[in-house]
C-alpha cells in the first residue's frame, strides 16, 4: 500500500488551502492510500485534526513515505529530500506559495497561475481546478424553496449582500466569520439554501453541491470583488482566476448585487453540479496528482 503526505504551512485556518487537503485526503482514503499530514503547528488544528484522527489520517512525525503533495513553501522544502513532492501552486500574489526548485511535479489551481509561473519563472506546469470531496457536497434533491434562501460563506464583510437580499425579500444567512468560531460542517447549511455566495473554494462548494452561485465577497485586501452570477456556459472564464473575479467590474452597490441575485435559475445549479463532476472531482484530481508523481 503506497503512503502519501499531504503537507502546509498551518492547518488552523479553514482557508482554501487547508480544504482542499482535505478533500484530497479523503479522496486518496477511498483509493486505499495510506494518508499523513505535516505542518508547522501540529496540535493547533483544532477542527482540522479532529477530521484527521477521525479518519484515520496519521500525524507525519517521520515515518517512510512514497510521495508529498504539498502547499507552500516550508511543506515543500520540507519534503524534497525524503519523496518525490508535487507542489500546488494556489497564489501569484503571495511569495510563500510560489515554487520551489527541484519538485517533481507542478500543478497550478488557475489558468491564471499557469500563466503567471510561465512569465515569471519560466516554467510550463499543467492546470488542476481544485478538487471537491463530491460525496460530501452533493445535492440533496429537496424540494426549492418559495423564497430564495441565500447562503453566505464569504469572509469579509456581507452587509451588502445581506441589504440586497432584504430588499427583495430573499431569505438571507450567513456562516460565522470568526477563525474561531468557523463551523466544519458548512455542507449542511449549503443543503439548506438555493444560492451560495462566496469566491474561489467557497464558489466551487456551492456547484459541487448542485446550488446557484454567485461569486462575491468584500474582503480588506480585495473589497467588493466577483465574477458575480455563475452561467454555466461560461464556466472555464470564471474559473480563469479561480472564481475571484480579478479583472472584473467591483460589485459595489446594493443594486448591483440585487441584479445578480435576480439572474437566479434553479435549474443553473443542476448543470454546475454536472459540470463539477467533471471538472471539480477530488477523486478524479488526486489520481492526476499521483500519476505525475509516478511518471
Amino acid at each position: 500500500m503506497k503512503s502519501i503526505v499531504l503537507g502546509q504551512d498551518k492547518f488552523e485556518f479553514l482557508g482554501g488551502t487547508t480544504t482542499l487537503l482535505v478533500d484530497m485526503a479523503a479522496a486518496l482514503l477511498r483509493q486505499g492510500y495510506t494518508v499523513y499530514y505535516w505542518s508547522t503547528d501540529f496540535g493547533k488544528h483544532s477542527m482540522t485534526e479532529e477530521w484527521f484522527k477521525k479518519n484515520n489520517v496519521q500525524m507525519y512525525l517521520g515515518q517512510p513515505v512514497d510521495m508529498a503533495i504539498t502547499c507552500q513553501q516550508t511543506a515543500t522544502m520540507f519534503f524534497l529530500n525524503k519523496c518525490k513532492v508535487l507542489q500546488l501552486l494556489n497564489s501569484k500574489f503571495t511569495t510563500f506559495e510560489h515554487p520551489v526548485p527541484n519538485c517533481k511535479a507542478y500543478i497550478a489551481v488557475s489558468k491564471e497561475i499557469q500563466d503567471f509561473v510561465k512569465e515569471e519563472f519560466n516554467m510550463n506546469v499543467p492546470v488542476m481546478l481544485n478538487g471537491i470531496d463530491l460525496e460530501r457536497y452533493k445535492p440533496n434533491n429537496d424540494e426549492l424553496h418559495k423564497v430564495p434562501r441565500v447562503l453566505s460563506i464569504c469572509q469579509g464583510n456581507d452587509s451588502l449582500l445581506e441589504q440586497a437580499c432584504n430588499e427583495l425579500n430573499y431569505e438571507f444567512k450567513s456562516v460565522p466569520k470568526e477563525v474561531n468560531n468557523r463551523i466544519w460542517n458548512v455542507e449542511d447549511l449549503i443543503k439548506d439554501s438555493d444560492i451560495v455566495v462566496g469566491i474561489g473554494r467557497s464558489a466551487m462548494v456551492g456547484m459541487a453541491s448542485g446550488k446557484c452561485v454567485i461569486s462575491w465577497d468584500n474582503r480588506t485586501l480585495n473589497s467588493n470583488t466577483g465574477c458575480g452570477y455563475i452561467i454555466p456556459r461560461d464556466f472555464f472564464s470564471y474559473a480563469y482566476t479561480n472564481f475571484t473575479g480579478r479583472g472584473y467590474d467591483p460589485i459595489d452597490t446594493v443594486d448591483k448585487l440585487k441584479n445578480e441575485l435576480l439572474k437566479y435559475n434553479p435549474n443553473d445549479g443542476k448543470v454546475l453540479r454536472m459540470i463539477a463532476e467533471q471538472h471539480l472531482n477530488a477523486d478524479i484530481n488526486s489520481r492526476i496528482c499521483v500519476k505525475l508523481l509516478e511518471e
